[in-house]
């Protein structure tokens, strides 16, 4: 994370932000989940890092989790994936969404 500064807020029902950062750049349309306090950073990364705990298990649980019987036809693809809240995400999904963070992270 970097540290910036709010330079500008707007917005009634999406909140968003320009921020400015010391090197002399600037963002916009930053939304208010994605802005997070210095003081309150570290509580942040711990809960970033469970997060990605619960679903590393979540995927791994989903991939060695027999098909189930009644409801196991193409949207299941033979157990590749998880369901969430009642909605199936597939593996290969799972798998883009993974490569992303990777790439992202370095």
């Amino acid at each position: 994370g970097s540290q910036g500064k709010v330079a500008v807020a707007n917005g009634m029902t999406w909140k968003r932000y320009w921020v400015r950062f010391p090197d002399g750049n600037a963002i916009g349309h930053v939304d208010h989940a994605s802005l997070v306090s210095a003081k309150d950073y570290d509580v942040f990364v711990v809960a970033r890092e469970r997060e990605a705990e619960e679903a590393a298990k979540a995927a791994e649980a989903a991939a060695n989790a027999p098909a189930e019987s009644a409801g196991g036809g193409a949207a299941a693809g033979g157990g590749a994936g998880v369901e969430v809240n009642g909605v199936f995400i597939a593996q290969t999904w799972l798998d883009k969404s993974a490569a992303a963070r990777a790439r992202i992270q370095g």
